[in-house]
């Protein structure tokens, strides 16, 4: 499954709304004030570092190693091999880029845009291969940095006095760690993608162990007879009831046909007497007439009965009715619907009914083509045995090599979110305190004097640590999909091993053993995701309904799904619209709209 997370949503949001706030700290004194300022140099420095970070720019590093891995030539060794391929394609692409982006040439007066040049397209390439080289460098290094410099705003301290409850600088820790969590998940997800391929190949080669024991037995001990015998007389008995079910499939159209045209009649019917009806309330009493109100009555109540007639006709013929029948019998009139319904269900059961018969003469074929393969192939299978299970036995140590590297990745993103949940609680604790101590030191205080209070501010910021929270339910959430990757690789695993793979007769295969990894991977996500839940529903009671938090309440419904219980799924649907309302063309917002369209395909 591929993994989708709501990194832009949540800490984007909270690095725009919460940053302007904390810089503006209040006019503290002596000491305490003094650590504020340091710390707020670090933060600060934190803060721009971590803009600086591209999530993507680490995921085509990731993929450059993974390449480089596999033997792909990811290194620019040759530039003018490359522009030989490609120098059509390359000029058409860095003229484009240069249009959109088109540096000036400011030495001159007249400041004319500077133009492109191609006298030396070889080197042009090498330098941009060498730049993104350095690029890819700096935006791996940019994190540590910017992490170092969290720790260092909330290592300032002077005498009693520490930064250490700062909340911004916790905030920020938690992103930062949140962002290498999300690095680390990423490369843990290009694992278990690289995992995909070995798995096939097993199941290739489990399917080549099982083609070539059958290959080995005795034509006569096959079996083969026998089965075509029993396919052919169960394709006699299906093609019988595949014959009256198809009389029964004409006959209830026709009576459909008959039921339809009679519906439509009843209902024209009633429209006249609805039209009748309605003109001669138009039209009203005549009160020239003496009788008129009588006649009106009259008609009023003869139009009525004549339209609920029609109705209750089109009705039974719709729904169909109960006859009085002699005694206790009651018989029934099918109407429409039961007819449709049984026309529905007779071709659903001729189309199985067909695809068995086609399946078993597919069978047929393909057991009468085994039993002529059978004798010139027992020599070559039993040569290719084993040759195949030294290739499965290889494999599986590929597997498990690169199962395990994906694991230690895992581990690392759980451990690396872990300590990103519990920087950004702090934080939303600290944050909670920030407002309480405003509150505690203007009790009482006059509206002038309240008005000059460096403490005024404060108190309007009850909702941060709600937005803070949320950070935490994201970091549960992310730890939650990297339980969903390994319960899908061990369950997968396990199917495999307990089911073709067997005759492989590989070393260490335990199925039993990936079962049990593939539940408590499951237990895990599913606390990770209630967890979450629980955060953000503490989070809306603080900062009030946001849309952030019902987009995360969507994802986290989502992964319920995901989990197993596919009633969430309708649920996540309508939490993504709600958060979506109003923004669907919005940048920041199209991740959600694709989920969506996800959901909406299911």
């Amino acid at each position: 499954m591929k993994q989708d997370t709501l990194v832009g949503v949540v800490a984007a949001a909270a690095v725009v709304t919460c940053g302007a706030t904390w810089i503006a700290l209040p006019l503290l004194a002596g000491t305490e004030q003094s650590v504020a300022e340091s710390a707020a140099v670090e933060v600060e420095r934190a803060r721009r570092l971590l803009h600086a970070y591209s999530a993507g720019l680490a995921h085509k590093s990731l993929l450059l190693e993974q390449l480089a891995d596999a033997g792909a030539p990811v290194d620019l060794k040759d530039p003018q091999a490359l522009l030989e391929a490609a120098k059509d394609d390359y000029q058409a692409l860095h003229e484009t880029r240069w249009k959109a982006f088109q540096p000036m040439d400011w030495i001159e007066d007249s400041r004319e845009p500077a133009r492109a040049g191609y006298g030396n397209l070889a080197a042009q390439i090498r330098d941009g291969a060498q730049a993104r080289t350095a690029a890819l460098k700096d935006n791996d290094r940019v994190l540590d940095d910017a992490l170092a410099a969290a720790d260092a705003a909330l290592a300032v301290s002077s005498g009693d006095v520490s930064a250490r409850t700062d909340a911004e600088a916790n905030r920020l820790k938690a992103v930062i760690l949140f962002h290498k969590g999300l690095r680390e998940s990423l490369r843990a997800g290009v694992l278990r993608e690289k995992a995909q391929p070995v798995l096939q190949r097993l199941a290739e080669l489990s399917a080549e162990v099982t083609e070539y024991e059958s290959a080995t037995e005795q034509v006569a001990a096959s079996g083969i007879d026998a089965r075509v015998a029993l396919l052919n007389e169960a394709i006699a008995k299906t093609e019988a009831v595949l014959q009256q079910d198809r009389e029964q499939l004409g006959a209830a159209a026709s009576r459909i046909a008959d039921l339809e045209q009679k519906l439509a009649a009843a209902k024209s019917a009633a429209g006249r007497a609805r039209g009748q009806l309605e003109q001669l309330q138009r039209d009203g009493i005549d009160f020239s007439d003496p009788q008129g109100g009588a006649k009106f009555e009259s008609r009023l109540l003869e139009l009525d009965r004549a339209y609920r007639q029609a109705l209750r006709e089109a009705q039974a013929i719709e729904a169909g009715q109960e006859q009085t029948g002699a005694g206790a019998s009651r018989p029934v009139q099918h109407g429409l619907r039961y007819f449709q319904n049984e026309h529905r269900l007779l071709e659903s059961r001729i189309g199985s009914a067909e695809q068995a018969v086609a399946d078993a003469r597919a069978d047929i074929a393909r057991l009468e083509g085994m039993k002529e393969s059978y004798r010139s192939d027992e020599q070559r299978a039993q040569s290719r045995l084993q040759e195949v299970r030294v290739a499965a036995a290889e494999a599986f140590d590929d597997l498990n090599r690169t199962e395990s590297e994906a694991f230690a990745a895992e581990d690392k993103a759980l451990d690396l979110l872990a300590k990103s949940l519990q920087a950004a609680k702090a934080a939303a604790g600290f944050a909670r305190d920030w407002v309480a101590k405003a509150r505690e030191r203007t009790q009482g205080m006059s509206p002038e004097t309240l008005e000059r209070s460096p403490y005024k501010p404060r108190l309007t910021d009850a909702w941060m640590s709600g937005h803070i929270s949320a950070q935490a339910a994201d970091a549960h959430l992310e730890r939650a999909r990297l339980y969903l990757a390994r319960y899908d690789a061990y369950g997968r695993a396990a199917q495999l091993l307990a089911g073709p793979a067997k005759s492989l007769r590989l070393k260490e295969a335990d199925a039993e053993s990936q079962r049990q990894k593939a539940t408590d991977a499951h237990k895990a996500g599913l606390e990770e995701v209630v967890t979450a839940v629980g955060v953000l529903e503490a989070a809306h009671r603080e900062a009030g309904r946001h849309w952030t938090f019902v987009a995360q309440s969507a994802a986290a419904n989502d992964l319920l799904a995901f989990f197993g219980d596919a009633g969430y799924a309708k649920d996540a649907l309508e939490a993504y619209r709600a958060a979506v309302k109003g923004r669907e063309n919005e940048p920041y917002a199209q991740e959600l709209v694709a989920r969506i369209a996800r959901l909406e395909g299911r």
